[in-house]
């Protein structure tokens, strides 16, 4: 599924619309700076793209560079819709608003939601993984989180190698930082804008009387008229001067910069935007403009230098005391407004000035030694917001940061207290670069237990390095520290009056074995709780449970169980040690043990849901879907949001065959936890299981994304491209399975060899099969999968030895019967074909197939009436098998019925009135009952679309024969025994066609060759004496024709011949004795009686020949 061109065109229409709407936008000029050294090269905006394709732009605060992107983004989607969709399609996004985990696909999905378009992430991703787009990205600065930045990334580089077209917007002097997250881009500065680009928007945004005005006032001010190069100062000028009319400069300048602080406030999203003559205040009040704010930007724009200095900004800000500045920052700061200040980190926000003030007020405080020096921090306006900037201040100019962090801590060690030490940690982490902790941060007097707890929570942030130092700190001090730790670690595992109440060495072990268990050192671990297990009856089941966990992770199951158990004998009330046995229990198969330990325990929260889940596995394993789908859908109803359960949920309805059910549970899990590849596994099974293999495909495919490549998984992806019908897919993934497999099983290759039979690749498919027999030559499929290509690739012998094997291994295998029984038939073993032919008949009842196969070969072998019965239920099954319908004519023939079987064949013509093999068929039956003509005609037309087979030309010659059309019936059994040189009935046709032609000598050559290719053939033999007679080798002929009758001494008519032969050589007594020999085995041939009769009047006994 991807975007469609409706949802497409309306976003497009919105960005063109949002290019459009600043009318008098200036083409700006930029600086594209080449990779090594060198001078940068100036190009206009419009011109950018055609230079690269991947470009990151740096420019100052209000420099115009969001103003760049929407029209460099507007000019792209009129692109596309004027040329109907055939270019790339713009995306603008501002990545502020990126969230770790959803990617630039994620950040497109709200971009579009924002335009009241509403679909899905996974169709983005996929439209941006497939089509071309163009990704417009502003305000790279301002990405808080690194893992998003790090996803963002690699976004922009397709895993097929392809990069993403996009332009990124970033503040100078953050570049750098960014740069190695953007390999492949090139830097694009935007150069200041001139005098005359100054001049053309002023005179293009105003009517001429106001734009002169203006620009005569800008102008008259050197401060004022360099600041306005910057874009965004001369777009607040233009907006001052149209609504406020000609009022002074003064009122002007006051107007300008407000409207740009405004215009930068709605820019970025984090307070409403400014009207009016002053700013929101802290209680709604309105404020004047910070002036000290314009002062320092106007002091950095006349000395041209980049930054102010740290004591410079302070003393500025401390100097407007008097004009509310200690009321107007906190404004500031909640408004989210950019200073114009830049230190070597780039511009900064106004809260990170502020907290820069506020920090060294506290520095003061603290180095005066004041009795509570916490309180200078803490109680300045705005001190939560400024949290993050003081804290970096003071890790690079304070040498004490752990001095400040125990005050804080000792102050207020709440959870919340921890949690704002927390984040300061995790502030100094970045400007520590995470390579270095210093130890002992926090110094001996900070409890262990707090230690732990802040390091859970870092850990949960996803820093655990830091996390493992305060781990560290923690159990020194817990082993330094010669007192109890006022609140133990061990309050998590029991009630505060077992607490109490335990000796000082079972609390001090467990808290040694929890903070060890955390540290990773489980064998530490597991010997600190067995210590604790000396203690009190719920303190000794809270160490048995930790112990338990531990041999847990130790993948000691047996060894976990035996703890968990050992707990709930101390305690039976110990929620955790229950279902953490039952899921031991359901993970070791013993699932009516795990059903029996939860079915009538009621168990509070939080572990009320993990009961529910733990007993729904059990069911499931038990087999028992109802029971397990009461118990998990429960599960789900009461915490939608858990993912596991609602795959515990898919397990139980693919239990009970419910696949489409299961596949909906299996798409809610995913979407709550997209990263479990087992459960797109699963996802893909139930596909298959649901008879949707494209789907399946698909699942599997999202699966291996990501991921290392899984054999197993490989394999159900091919296997599922196999029956979704992409064999050439299927081949590849199934290849690519056996390459990394150490052991395939034979079943991989069995696979391979079906998608490159579909491919039509044989003989590789041969190989694959021959590899699937060799490692498991007990599975009698892939004898027979074996034995078809080899008939494919015209090997009959091996084919039969195969498909043999299959039958001995299968005998109830109908495939193999069938093919078996067609390779027979091929051979000329037609008995042995008709046996399995009809064995597979019968195990295969349903199969069209197998009786017309088993009709044919009855056929062949001579058998009719068996024939006829397998045609008739061949048509039965498809009554449509013009095969079967032909099949049953010439069984029909072949018992002599020849009307039914000329009715049949009239039936198969109206079904299929040109195909040749129902000519052929009606031809042959005409020909039977003496219609030679019609015949004729039939043939004749089966003739022009089957020219190549011997059989049409000899029936047609046989026709032409009868006609006495002798030259046809030449010509044509010459075609049939040109097609089938070694059939003696087109030879014999041929010679005795042409004998009666007069053609001796061809028939006498036709005769001989015929004779040649093995035995004497008694109708040959005559021919070729009738020659020799005439040619005058009267002996010669006369000892062809006795051999001819010694072949064939049944024969009538040979020995007729003979008769007359010996009476025209005199030899009468001779003569007659052949002719008596021929009345006595027939008395019906009438040519026998007249040759006898024109011998005797030779003798003279005209009475006897009478």
């Amino acid at each position: 599924m991807t975007l469609s061109t409706q949802i497409l065109q309306r976003y497009l229409l919105h960005l063109r619309s949002m290019a459009e709407a600043n009318r008098a936008f200036v083409e700006p000029t930029l600086l594209l700076w080449p990779e090594g050294a060198g001078e940068p090269v100036p190009c206009r905006a419009g011109a950018l793209l055609s230079r690269s394709q991947q470009v990151l732009v740096t420019a100052g605060p209000g420099q115009g560079k969001t103003e760049l992107l929407r029209w460099l983004a507007g000019r792209m989607a009129e692109v596309w819709l004027q040329q109907g969709g055939h270019a790339p399609v713009p995306f603008l996004l501002d990545l502020r608003y990126l969230r770790r985990g959803e990617g630039l696909a994620g950040l497109a999905t709200r971009a579009l939601a924002a335009c009241n378009l509403q679909v899905g992430p996974e169709e983005v991703r996929q439209f941006l993984r497939t089509s071309p787009a163009f990704l417009f990205l502003d305000n790279l600065d301002l990405v808080g989180d690194t893992h998003a930045l790090g996803e963002m990334a690699a976004g922009l580089a397709q895993p097929e190698g392809r990069a993403v077209a996009s332009v990124v917007a970033c503040r100078e002097g953050s570049a750098d930082a960014y740069q190695s997250h953007l390999k492949g881009h090139t830097r694009a500065t935007l150069a200041r804008w001139t005098d005359a680009d100054i001049q053309d928007y002023v005179e293009r945004s105003l009517p001429r009387e106001r734009a002169s005005w203006l620009l005569a006032h800008l102008q008259a001010q050197s401060a004022l008229w360099d600041l306005v190069h910057s874009p965004l100062f001369l777009w607040a000028a233009v907006e001052a001067c149209a609504k406020d009319g000609k009022a002074s400069l003064a009122a002007l300048t006051r107007s300008l910069v407000e409207r740009a602080l405004a215009r930068l406030m709605g820019r970025l999203g984090e307070g409403p935007a400014v009207e009016g003559a002053g700013l929101p205040g802290a209680a709604g009040e309105s404020l004047a403009p910070p002036a000290w704010l314009a002062q320092a930007a106007w002091s950095l724009r006349r000395s041209g230098r980049p930054s102010l200095s740290r004591g410079e900004l302070t003393d500025l800000v401390a100097a407007q005391d008097g004009e509310g500045a200690s009321q107007t920052l906190p404004a500031v700061l909640d408004a989210g407004i950019l200073s114009f200040t830049q230190d070597r980190s780039g511009v900064r926000f106004v809260h990170e000035v502020v907290a820069d003030f506020f920090a060294a007020r506290a520095l003061q405080d603290l180095a005066a030694q004041r009795e509570d020096p916490v309180d200078a921090l803490l109680s300045q306006p705005g001190w939560p917001q400024a949290w993050t900037g003081a804290m970096r201040l003071l890790a690079a100019e304070w040498p004490d940061v752990g001095h400040l962090l125990r005050l804080l801590l000792h102050r207020d060690a709440s959870d919340a207290g921890v949690d704002l030490v927390a984040e300061c940690l995790r502030g100094l982490q970045d400007d520590w670069d995470g390579a270095y902790v210093p130890p002992g941060l926090l110094g001996d007097s900070v409890p262990a237990s707090t230690s732990y707890r802040l390091a859970q929570r870092l850990a949960s942030w996803g820093l655990p390095r830091l996390a493992e130092r305060f781990l560290e700190d923690a159990l020194r001090h817990l082993d330094a520290s010669p007192t109890r730790d006022p609140a133990p670690l061990c309050l998590a595992d029991i009630p505060s009056e077992g607490a109490e109440a335990a000796p000082e060495r079972v609390a001090r072990a467990l808290d040694r074995g929890i903070l060890l268990h955390a540290l990773g050192r489980l064998e530490e671990a597991r010997r600190e709780f067995q210590r604790a297990g000396a203690g009190a009856r719920r303190l000794l089941a809270a160490a048995r449970h930790r112990e338990g966990l531990v041999l847990r992770d130790l993948h000691r199951s047996d060894d976990a169980l035996a703890a968990f158990r050992e707990a709930l004998g101390w305690d039976q009330d110990r929620a955790d040690s229950l279902c953490l046995a039952a899921s031991l229990l359901n993970d070791m198969g013993e699932h009516a043990e795990a059903e029996a330990l939860l079915r009538e325990v009621q168990v509070p929260p939080p572990w009320h849901l993990d009961r529910l889940r733990e007993l729904g596995r059990a069911y499931c394993g038990l087999r028992w879907p109802e029971m397990a789908l009461d118990v998990l859908r429960k599960a789900t109803a009461e915490a939608p949001g858990e993912a596991r359960s609602h795959a515990l949920l898919a397990q139980a309805w693919a239990l009970g065959g419910r696949w489409d059910e299961a596949i909906e549970s299996l798409k809610q899990a995913l979407a709550l936890e997209p990263d479990q590849a087992e459960w797109r596994l699963r996802l893909g099974q139930a596909y298959e299981a649901a008879g949707r293999p494209e789907e399946a495909a698909e699942a599997y495919r999202l699966a291996l994304e990501g991921g290392t490549k899984d054999a197993a998984l490989l394999f159900r992806l091919g296997r599922a491209y196999q029956r979704a019908g992409e064999p050439r897919k299927a081949a590849e993934a199934l290849a690519e399975a056996l390459r990394l497999a150490q052991e395939p099983d034979a079943a991989w290759y069995a696979a391979l060899g079906a998608a490159l039979e579909a491919l039509g690749q044989v003989r590789s498919a041969a190989a694959a099969y021959q590899e699937a027999v060799e490692r498991d030559a007990a599975v009698a499929a892939y004898h027979v999968a074996l034995g078809r290509v080899q008939v494919a690739l015209g090997d009959g012998e091996a084919a039969r030895l195969s498909l043999q094997a299959a039958v001995e291994l299968d005998p109830r295998s109908a495939e193999a019967h069938f093919r078996l029984g067609q390779v027979l038939e091929e051979a000329g073993d037609l008995e042995g074909a008709l046996t399995h032919l009809q064995e597979a008949a019968r195990l295969a009842p349903e199969s069209a197939e197998t009786h017309l196969a088993r009709g044919r070969a009855a056929l062949a072998a001579g058998k009719p009436q068996e024939a006829e019965a397998a045609f008739r239920q061949a048509l039965a099954l498809d009554p449509a098998a013009l095969p079967a319908r032909v099949g049953l004519a010439r069984s029909l023939e072949a018992s002599g019925s020849l009307g039914e079987a000329e009715a049949c064949l009239r039936e198969a013509l109206e079904q299929a009135p040109h195909a040749p093999e129902v000519q052929m068929a009606l031809g042959r039956v005409a020909l039977r009952l003496g219609r030679y003509g019609e015949a004729a005609e039939h043939l004749s037309t089966a003739l022009r679309s089957h020219a190549a087979e011997a059989e049409v030309y000899a029936l047609l010659g046989q026709a032409h024969e009868a006609l006495g059309a002798w030259e046809q019936a030449l010509g044509c059994f010459r075609c049939a025994l040109r097609l089938d040189p070694g059939d003696r009935t087109h030879a014999r046709a041929v010679a005795r066609l042409a004998f009666r032609l007069g053609r001796l000598h061809e028939a006498a050559e036709e005769a001989r060759r015929a004779l040649a290719t093995g035995g004497d053939d008694p109708e040959l033999l005559g021919i070729l004496g009738e020659v020799a007679w005439r040619e005058g080798d009267r002996d010669g002929a006369l000892d062809l024709l006795g051999r001819a009758v010694e072949r064939d001494p049944a024969n009538p008519r040979l020995r007729v011949q003979k008769a007359r032969l010996l009476r025209e050589a005199g030899r009468p007594d001779e003569a007659l004795a052949e002719l008596e020999q021929a009345l006595a085995r027939t008395r019906e041939d009438p040519e026998v009686y007249r040759e006898r009769a024109r011998l005797l009047r030779a003798l003279g006994d005209l009475e006897a020949a009478a």
